[in-house]
């Protein structure tokens, strides 16, 4: 188990987070519970996977939350994109945040492949010697 306020991850999901929860106030009152509500749904989750999986006891549970993270943020491109497509999204924002989202989706991507090697349950990757002996680092 880990601090989930140590990792930048985290804390680049959170702010993706408040600019999803301030862009979907500009659609329409007839898209309350539809885009609007699916967007801040998949962009809060986002950090809170990677919050709960640090606090699951062991690294196969977290990487399957960071799995759970990188599902959030690609519902998030895809809702963004069919509300621009709708027209209820400025392209402008929709490009700003879909290049932000690509950024965290990388980092969350890296840091799932590394907890996977450290858990040994990446298939075909070598587990390091010890095993337990392999710390992730915590400025990710």
């Amino acid at each position: 188990m880990q601090d989930f306020r140590k990792l930048r991850v985290w804390h680049e999901s959170v702010e993706i987070a408040v600019e999803i929860y301030h862009a979907t106030n500009a659609l329409p009152a007839s898209e309350r519970f539809g885009l609007r509500s699916q967007l801040r749904s998949a962009a809060i989750s986002v950090s809170s996977n990677i919050a709960e999986g640090c606090g699951r006891p062991g690294r196969g549970d977290f990487a399957r939350f960071l799995g759970i993270a990188i599902g959030s943020v690609c519902e998030i491109e895809s809702q963004l994109l069919v509300s621009q497509k709708l027209g209820l999204l400025e392209r402008q924002l929709v490009d700003r945040l879909l290049a932000r989202i690509d950024g965290l989706k990388r980092r969350l991507i890296s840091l799932y492949g590394r907890v996977k090697v450290a858990s040994g349950t990446f298939p075909g990757a070598p587990v390091p010697k010890g095993g337990a002996t392999y710390h992730l680092p915590p400025t990710t």
